[in-house]
């Protein structure tokens, strides 16, 4: 069974974003595979790097996904206020972002810890909803 989870942030949150992923691998090692997808809003090579390093160490995947031309796009076409940030918005995009073979994902704040397994609600049958 493979976990597949999302996560938005920009370079100012990597490091909770560490903390949230770290509390992800060490709660779900049940999961054959747990594969991490950051919507990207300008994280920093080294901030990348430093997460990778730390799905390497629990044999896990992470993929970023670069969204500065959607955000660029979302900031011309709608009005976004100054309190919200950019990324906030990227999880309503998640379908259009990742790849169509993913048939479920997690979305999860990075800010936060996860401190059960996911195993439950990961096998929780939604009834073909496609936001549950």
């Amino acid at each position: 069974m493979i976990l597949h989870i999302a996560f938005s942030t920009d370079d100012n949150y990597t490091q909770h974003l560490g903390v949230a992923v770290t509390s992800l691998f060490e709660n779900n090692k049940n999961f054959k595979g747990i594969v991490v997808h950051v919507l990207d809003n300008g994280i920093s090579e080294n901030n990348r790097t430093r997460l990778r390093q730390l799905a390497e160490i629990y044999k896990r995947d992470i993929i970023f996904y670069d969204l500065s031309g959607l955000l660029t796009a979302l900031n011309k076409e709608f009005r976004i206020p100054e309190t919200i940030s950019l990324t906030a918005y990227s999880r309503l995009f998640l379908s259009t972002i990742l790849d169509s073979g993913i048939d479920k994902i997690i979305y999860a704040d990075c800010d936060g810890i996860i401190a059960g397994s996911f195993e439950a609600l990961w096998q929780t049958d939604f009834d073909d909803k496609s936001i549950a």
